[in-house]
C-alpha cells in the first residue's frame, strides 16, 4: 500500500513505540525508515518510495488493530473524497449517511472496530458519541482508546469521539472522524474528556501507555478542536 506523508509519520511513531529506531517523525520514508520496517518484518523485502506490504502494516498494528484500520483513510476529507470516505463508513454495514451533511466522529469509531474485529459490544447508539463513554471498561489514556468527549456542558448529550495517539500538558490528541471535517489528528482540552470517558475493548488488556513526548512533531500538526458539529 501507498502511504500519504502523515501515514508514514504513524508507521515511524509505530516503529518507535515497538523499540524500533529512534526514527525521526518527518513523513519522509528514507533509507532508515526502510531498514527499521526490514529489521521489524525479517522475511519482508525490502520496501521504497512510501510503498508497505498489507502484512506489514497489519503487523504492525496488531495489538490495536482498530488503529490499523483507521490510519489507512488518513487525510480523507468529507467533501473532496465523499465517495471514498462513504464507501468506507458503509463497509461494515452501518451507516450514519451523507459525512457533509452529518457527525460522523462516532461512526468513524464505530467502523474502525468492527473492521477491525473487536468483539466487544458496541453501544446501542454507536453515531453518538456520548454513549461511548459507557462502552468497554475505563482505563487510563494510552494508545488506541477511545475517547468520549463533552461538548457546551458535560451533562449535554453533545460531545466528540476519537482514538487516544498522545497527550502533552494541555491536550490530548486524537485521530477522528469529523475533526476539521476530515480523518486527522486534533487536539482537545483535557477537561473535555467525560467522567471515566476513555474506554477499552473488554476482550484486550494491553497496558502500554505512549511517551507524550514522541508527540512534538503535533504542535503544529494538531489543531485544537473546540466545535465538532
Amino acid at each position: 500500500m501507498r502511504l500519504s506523508v502523515k501515514q508514514v509519520q504513524q508507521v515511524q511513531l509505530r516503529l518507535n513505540m515497538l523499540g524500533y529506531g529512534p526514527l525521526t517523525l518527518d513523513g519522509v520514508f528514507g533509507p532508515k525508515t526502510n531498514k527499521e520496517i526490514y529489521s521489524f518484518e525479517q522475511d519482508a523485502l525490502p520496501v521504497f518510495h512510501k510503498d508497505i506490504k498489507e502484512e506489514t502494516w497489519d503487523s504492525l498494528f496488531k495489538e490495536v488493530p482498530w488503529m490499523g484500520e483507521a490510519l489507512k483513510i488518513y487525510g480523507l476529507d468529507e467533501n473532496i473524497d465523499k465517495e471514498q470516505l462513504s464507501a468506507w463508513l458503509m463497509s461494515d454495514k452501518e451507516y450514519l449517511g451523507d459525512p457533509s451533511e452529518n457527525p460522523w466522529c462516532g461512526d468513524f469509531v464505530s467502523t474502525a472496530l468492527n473492521k477491525a474485529e473487536v468483539k466487544t459490544p458496541q453501544p446501542e447508539k454507536p453515531f453518538l458519541a456520548a454513549s461511548w463513554a459507557k462502552w468497554g471498561y475505563p482505563c487510563e489514556p494510552r494508545y488506541g482508546a477511545v475517547l468520549s468527549l463533552w461538548r457546551e456542558s458535560l451533562s449535554s448529550w453533545k460531545g466528540h469521539v476519537g482514538f487516544y495517539v498522545g497527550e502533552d500538558d494541555h491536550y490530548y490528541h486524537l485521530l477522528g472522524g469529523n475533526q476539521h471535517d476530515s480523518v486527522s489528528i486534533a487536539s482537545f482540552t483535557k477537561d473535555r474528556l467525560r467522567n471515566e470517558g476513555s474506554r477499552w475493548p473488554t476482550e484486550d488488556h494491553m497496558k502500554n501507555k505512549i511517551d507524550p513526548s514522541l508527540f512534538a512533531f503535533l504542535d503544529t500538526d494538531s489543531p485544537l478542536s473546540t466545535d465538532e458539529s
